[in-house]
């Protein structure tokens, strides 16, 4: 059943304005913030209300499934705001640049899943008003230039958006888990993971700041089950104690992870929070096959706790 699960990957370019840009080195924080600032402009119409709950349009505002997503009536697992895993995440700038000329493109990407991607309209018109009204500190306008879905698998593009028409367009390039689970290699006895964003693990409530196999798996689960269940509504029917246990049997050996700190102010909190998490390289050894359609699933929707900000980014290779 991880073959249904769909997720839309979309690429927004952006021209930098006359004012040049300045981004913190970490940059998915700010741009999930603005990007949550812009929908809510452009979308909210009780914007003294302090939250999205009991407002009368919240079953079908774009800000509120978006960004304040609630747990489905009747759920056992996910029982409070911070439970329900949000239909997005930001895929923050990794080659650590922070100044940005007049004149340069950047991209943003943005990834949807499930219901999420009816929203793909509103999302558009988000990046073109946080485009206008600014980034970073100092609030530096910008123009959305295009903007454009892409599938990794068959290699394919479609314009959504270009500001040539200022035109929002219909696209079907949409990725399904059949996508990437059919081409997984036949059998995995090495793993080797790279962390390319903190990646935050809690065990025993303690956040986990030496990865084992199980912590990654046990957070997959989670993670893709409850993307699946909330926003597709299927409900996986996967061995999870058989998966959970034998992951276990999977040894670590080699860890060059390290811990990175990071802090993001919360505006909903009216304070200043930990983001750190685990970064680098780590490899696994055993009975890793069966393991693979999660790790690949895993690598598009990310892992662990604050993956909105793009937390929690790996990639993977299988070594044999």
């Amino acid at each position: 059943m991880l073959n249904d699960i769909r997720i839309g990957l979309y690429k927004f370019t952006l021209l930098v304005g006359l004012q040049g840009l300045e981004l913190p080195t970490f940059n998915g924080s700010t741009l999930r913030g603005a990007f949550g600032n812009a929908l809510k402009r452009i979308t909210c119409v009780e914007r003294n209300r302090p939250s999205c709950h009991s407002c009368s349009l919240e079953d079908v505002c774009a800000y509120a499934y978006l960004f304040e997503t609630t747990p489905p009536e009747g759920a056992e697992r996910l029982k409070s705001y911070d439970d329900v895993p949000r239909p997005f995440v930001t895929i923050p700038m990794l080659k650590g640049k922070t100044h940005f000329h007049a004149g340069e493109e950047l991209d943003v990407e943005v990834r949807l899943f499930g219901k999420g991607i009816d929203f793909l309209p509103y999302v558009v018109l988000a990046f073109i008003n946080l485009a206008e009204t600014g980034l970073g500190v100092s609030r530096k306008p910008c123009l959305l230039k295009y903007a454009t879905a892409y599938h990794p698998v068959r290699r394919t593009e479609a314009q959504v958006f270009s500001v040539e028409t200022h035109t929002i367009r219909s696209v079907n390039e949409v990725m399904h888990g059949s996508d990437v689970l059919s081409n997984l290699p036949a059998k995995a006895g090495i793993v080797g993971i790279n962390f390319l964003t903190p990646l935050r693990l809690k065990a025993d409530g303690a956040l986990v700041s030496s990865i084992q196999f199980q912590h990654l798996t046990r957070s997959l689960l989670r993670r893709i089950s409850s993307i699946m269940a909330f926003h597709q509504g299927i409900k996986l029917e996967l061995d999870y104690s058989g998966l959970s246990e034998r992951s276990r049997q999977i040894k670590r050996t080699k860890d060059l992870s390290t811990w990175y700190d990071l802090e993001r102010y919360s505006l909903r909190q009216d304070t200043r929070m930990k983001m750190g998490g685990v970064v680098g390289n780590v490899e696994y050894t055993g009975e890793l096959t069966e393991f693979l359609p999660l790790l690949e699933i895993g690598r598009w929707v990310l892992a662990g706790k604050n993956s909105v900000f793009g937390l929690g980014q790996f990639d993977y290779v299988v070594r044999n």
